[in-house]
Parts: structure tokens; C-alpha cells; sequence
């Protein structure tokens, strides 16, 4: 869903042309509002690298593996890339990387020297090794044919000294031993909120140590980023400002459990109310409320191109 409400200027560079089109909450997530805020540079170079680094947040990929059944297509779409972790042979952990059409073993080689590899990928493996070694064709198909008639745990011995053995992974587990989302990115997400809110406002001297710290990871005093966590998940995201005469508050729900705050502080403002924007994941709907009490009613619109 595209709102074609443009700032004056890139506003993060401040230099450029709004001209790429920016999801406020990352298509990655299932976002589907689009706002014309950066230029292609600022989006392509800050903004892909912030987003490139939720895609490995453990507590983003927990949620969407728990809402996976509500939102099957954004789940699919989410855990391409997705590495799992299990025991495989020489009690050697073995990696497995999620695809589009199907999962693979990430090869390598054990410290005993063996080769672990998918299956879909052994033949050729295989293959490449006995041409390697000169082995005439003719034996070269039937070596290829016991491999592909094996049993799981069935040792294959080939020339050269090499050998098989097709073993099955079980218990995979996911692997979540990758960092946290970049706090940046929320501060990103606010700052893009807060001009759906307040327009070119966002272009004062006010937000420049903002945009710096968008930028540089230097943050000023006054901006604080927090994680917060609800307790319960729901296929939906949510965003929403809570203005008060000396600092304005943004609140960015992911997947109803993830909470993060950006708080302007130090800024006086006669903001009284603010529109809620919602993403239900389950519906595919992008939803629009005048206020945070109209949202607490339910008094919902759809947003539509």
C-alpha cells in the first residue's frame, strides 16, 4: 500500500530526493505501507544493512516460528536463509540452511577429515571425485547407482579409499546464536512514523543528532530506545505516538510481543493525539485509526492504494 505524502527532502541525508520508496515497518516483517521518505542511496546503504541485521534477531525469528500457522506465506517468506543447528556424525554439529523449494546441509569437513554434505548433493560430490581419480565411466554410473540404492547407515566403500554413509538428521533445532536487531532500525522506524505525524517537522535542527545516530551509532542524551516485551504474540505489528508537552514517545509492536519505545525527549510539542497505523498479518490488511482511543475501540479504516 503505497501513501504518496512526500518531505521536502531525504530525511536522512537531507541533501537528495525523496525518491525510493521506504516500507515504515520493513517489508521483511510483512509491512506493507510504503512512504516515499529516503533517497535510493540512504535506503539502499543505512536501510538495507539495519533490516539485513533484524533478519537474524533470535527473538524475531522465536515469534515468527510461534505464528508461523496465522501467517503461513510470511513465515515461509521470513525463514529462507534461517540456519538450523543438529548432532550428525563424529557427534559433530551439522547446519542445515532453510531455501525456497527446500532445506540443505551446509557442507564441510570434520576434524577426522570426513565430508559432511547434503545428500541431494552427494552424487555429484561423488562424482567429481572418482573423475578426479581417473575412474573409467562404466564403473563410475554403478558406483552412482549403489550410492543412490543405499540404506540410511549403509557404509558404500568407492576407489581411492573413499566411503559413505548416508545418516539421517533428526531434532533440528534453530539457530539462534546471532546478535539483536540494531536499536538504529527503531529509531529509523520512528523517525518515518513521526512524519506521517508531524510532516516537516522531522527536518528541524531537533532531529539531527537523531539522523546522526541513525547514522553513526552515536546517540544523543535526550533520544532513548528501549525493548520492551508484552508476553503474548499475535500475527499484527502496530505503531502508535504518545505525545506529551516535554518528549514524544513512539511505540512499535512487533508481532504483538516485541515492544520498542523511541522517546524524543526534551521536546515541546501541542501534539495532543496521533493515528494509529495496524498491520494485521492474518487478513494481509493495513488498518488506519484516528487516535489511540478509537484503536482501543476497535474503530479501525483500511488503508488502500
Amino acid at each position: 500500500m503505497r501513501l504518496d505524502v512526500r518531505p521536502r527532502h531525504c530525511i536522512l541525508c537531507h541533501a537528495k530526493s525523496p525518491d525510493s520508496w521506504e516500507h515504515v515497518i520493513p517489508e521483511y516483517l510483512g509491512g506493507r505501507l510504503q512512504v516515499p521518505l529516503l533517497c535510493t542511496p540512504c535506503n539502499s546503504t543505512i536501510g538495507s544493512k539495519l533490516v539485513g541485521q533484524l533478519k537474524r534477531d533470535p527473538g524475531i525469528r522465536i515469534a515468527a516460528e510461534r505464528l508461523a500457522p496465522k501467517m503461513p506465506r510470511l513465515y515461509e517468506a521470513m525463514r529462507r536463509g534461517w540456519t538450523y543447528v543438529a548432532k550428525g556424525p563424529e557427534d559433530q554439529t551439522v547446519r542445515v540452511k532453510a531455501g525456497k523449494s527446500r532445506d540443505r546441509i551446509v557442507a564441510r569437513r570434520t576434524p577426522k577429515g570426513s565430508l559432511l554434505i547434503d545428500t541431494k548433493e552427494a552424487r555429484r560430490k561423488i562424482e567429481e571425485m572418482l573423475v578426479s581419480e581417473a575412474v573409467p565411466l562404466a564403473e563410475i554410473k554403478k558406483h552412482l547407482q549403489r550410492l543412490e540404492s543405499a540404506k540410511n547407515l549403509q557404509v558404500i566403500e568407492f576407489p581411492s579409499g573413499i566411503s559413505t554413509v548416508l545418516q539421517p538428521i533428526e531434532s533440528l533445532q534453530p539457530d539462534l546464536a546471532h546478535p539483536l536487531a540494531d536499536e538504529r532500525l527503531f529509531a529509523l522506524v520512528a523517525l518515518e512514523y513521526l512524519f506521517l505525524v508531524i510532516g516537516n517537522q522531522v527536518l528541524v535542527p531537533y532531529f539531527g543528532p537523531v539522523v546522526a545516530y541513525i547514522l553513526n551509532g552515536d546517540r544523543p542524551e535526550y533520544l532513548g530506545v528501549e525493548h520492551l516485551k508484552s508476553g503474548q504474540y499475535s500475527a499484527s505489528h502496530r505503531i502508535y505516538v504518545v505525545p506529551t508537552p516535554r518528549q514524544i514517545q513512539v511505540y512499535i509492536w512487533i508481532f504483538g510481543y516485541h515492544v520498542y519505545r523511541v522517546t524524543f525527549g526534551r521536546l515541546g510539542n501541542t501534539l495532543r493525539q496521533a493515528p494509529v497505523y495496524l498491520e494485521d498479518l492474518e487478513a494481509r490488511q493495513s488498518l488506519w485509526a484516528a487516535s489511540l482511543e478509537e484503536a482501543r475501540r476497535g474503530n479501525f479504516m483500511s488503508l488502500r492504494a
